[in-house]
């Protein structure tokens, strides 16, 4: 087996170790990483994704405080609250609110986070296609480089090749699984899930 190739493997043999669990693809993603020896993305890139994702997980905070029930939650407190002015004689000092403003109020907030989240995941678009490209671009050519060692092992042996093996695929589909990845309008991603070859 070829240099590349053993270091793919190996790799992904680290990849797969208890220590780093996760997604398929971003465990192949990994692998073909430390199999080209190859960080993506420079130190400002890196900079700049983190500081995205940090405005992700903001968004998702914030749709994740002003869902429905968390609405119905506000309401049911602020109606003890004007049950506790009654009783202590205060009510006209204490504003009061129904429950379709509050409902009103928090579905605001929750989608004017969720416009946030794809804007924040749009921003991202030109540096994600640029680093998809440049690693899809390392797992094609490690693809092609085990396919042609393939090949010419089975021609040594005088065996009739029969395709690729699913390494050759594995390693093809992560380069199309990377240009994927690049984001569309209306489907918001955080960095990390688009990247997850990138650390940041």
């Amino acid at each position: 087996m070829n240099d590349i190739a053993t270091g793919i493997l190996n790799a992904i043999d680290r990849a797969l170790a208890p220590s780093r669990p996760g997604d398929p693809f971003a465990v192949m993603t990994r692998a073909i990483c430390d199999g080209a020896g190859k960080t993506f993305a420079n130190k400002a890139q890196r900079a700049e994704l983190a500081q995205k994702q940090l405005a992700y997980e903001e968004c998702g905070r914030v749709i994740e405080q002003h869902w429905p029930i968390k609405a119905r939650d506000a309401w049911m407190d602020h109606h003890r609250e004007l049950q506790e002015a009654i009783r202590r004689g205060d009510l006209d000092k204490a504003d009061g609110y129904s429950r379709e403003e509050l409902e009103a109020e928090f579905e605001a907030k929750m989608e004017a986070a969720k416009a946030e989240r794809c804007a924040v995941t749009m921003s991202c678009a030109e540096i994600v296609k640029e680093l998809s490209e440049q690693f899809a671009s390392v797992a094609d050519r490690f693809a092609a480089e085990q396919a042609k060692f393939e090949a010419e092992a089975y021609a040594k042996f005088g065996v009739p090749y029969a395709g690729p093996s699913s390494l050759v695929k594995a390693l093809r589909q992560a380069a199309d699984m990377a240009r994927r990845r690049v984001p569309r309008p209306g489907f918001p991603r955080s960095p990390r899930e688009m990247l997850p070859f990138v650390d940041f």
